[in-house]
């Protein structure tokens, strides 16, 4: 008995291991392409820009398309920031507040459809070009509302989700002793930057993606923790 209990257990520290690194490689992923998809859309066209500049812009097909990478890998780094978020909770198992952690799954879930949106609503005019080729009139009245409901997503609405996830991560993270406590206190400080700041734009845009790349390495580096697994515990 004191045999299979062994066995048992091990084949435990075995799966959560296993989960701890389907997180931290998630949360690499989600880091590498929400940064690489922010970077390409760098140059997308202000509104400020004169009419024949921005159709100029618009008539290249290599700025459509760049655009339509972007929304391919922001996409797809939405898909693995969710991952990282559901092995993340499976990691904590038992130990989860509810509250907390109903606020962290909600934050993520939140997160994701907003930056999918975004990236889409950039995506719209070179959509609509392919789509419909050359039939498609480009000025800065377009770029400007497209433009600009993509930006109050991304640096507006998005950065006080983003915040709202950081710090209750955090939480959990200090709770549960999941990862170290200095990397829940630079979440909350983070957290509240995030929440102070009105309109967050470069580089601190970046700074998200850059915390999740941090916590998921923390975790996979201090994944012992996660060791002590309790016998009593269903597989």
């Amino acid at each position: 008995r004191g045999r299979r209990t062994a066995e048992r257990r091990n084949g435990q520290i075995v799966r959560r291991r296993s989960s701890v690194e389907s997180a931290a490689v998630a949360g690499v992923v989600y880091a590498i392409a929400a940064s690489v998809a922010l970077l390409m859309l760098l140059d997308y066209p202000r509104p400020e820009l004169s009419d024949a500049e921005i159709e100029a812009w618009f008539a290249d097909a290599g700025n459509r398309w760049r655009v339509l990478a972007a929304l391919n890998v922001g996409t797809l780094a939405a898909i693995a920031f969710l991952w990282f978020v559901g092995v993340l909770r499976n990691r904590i198992g038992d130990r989860e507040d509810r509250v907390f952690g109903t606020v962290f799954y909600g934050s993520a879930i939140i997160h994701a459809m907003l930056w999918i949106a975004a990236l889409a609503a950039l995506a719209a005019i070179p959509s609509a070009i392919e789509l419909f080729d050359a039939s498609v009139r480009v000025d800065s009245g377009a770029v400007g509302a497209t433009g600009g409901f993509a930006a109050a997503l991304l640096f507006v609405a998005g950065p006080k989700v983003q915040a709202l996830f950081v710090m209750s991560t955090s939480t959990i993270f200090l709770r549960t002793s999941t990862a170290p406590s200095w990397l829940a206190f630079v979440g909350y400080g983070f957290g509240g930057v995030l929440f102070a700041v009105p309109f967050v734009a470069r580089p601190i845009g970046l700074g998200f993606p850059l915390w999740v790349l941090v916590a998921s390495v923390t975790v996979f580096v201090t994944r012992k923790v996660d060791d002590r697994v309790d016998p009593t515990r269903s597989p």
